[in-house]
């Protein structure tokens, strides 16, 4: 930036075939502000979509723990029945064996 010394007004020095644009001083301070709070946001966000994607990894081995419990308990709710459905019908083998001796 060149300083004018009688008027002490900035302004772009011109450097080959470039155009500048003429910003106030406070402007340009706000808009880098803004600039940086922008990225101080974005930053933020970040974090936040890391943690979401974190909790829904998090979220989905649960579920799938869960899902294997529920089918587990499932399971063995069957195996006992099964093992009732076998000791009945091994008694009623026993029975029938028992008839088949005594007519016999």
């Amino acid at each position: 930036m060149y300083s004018c010394s009688s008027c002490g007004t900035k302004f772009p020095t011109v450097v080959g075939r470039q155009h500048y644009l003429i910003v106030v001083e406070d402007e340009l301070r706000k808009m880098h502000e803004e600039l940086n709070a922008v990225k101080r946001s974005n930053e933020e966000l970040q974090k936040r979509i890391r943690s979401i994607e974190d909790e829904y990894l998090k979220t989905q081995k649960s579920m799938e723990h869960d899902g294997r419990a529920h089918e587990i308990r499932e399971l063995e709710s069957k195996v006992d029945q099964l093992e009732s459905y076998v000791t009945h019908l091994r008694k009623d083998k026993e029975e029938l064996e028992q008839r088949i001796s005594k007519l016999t």
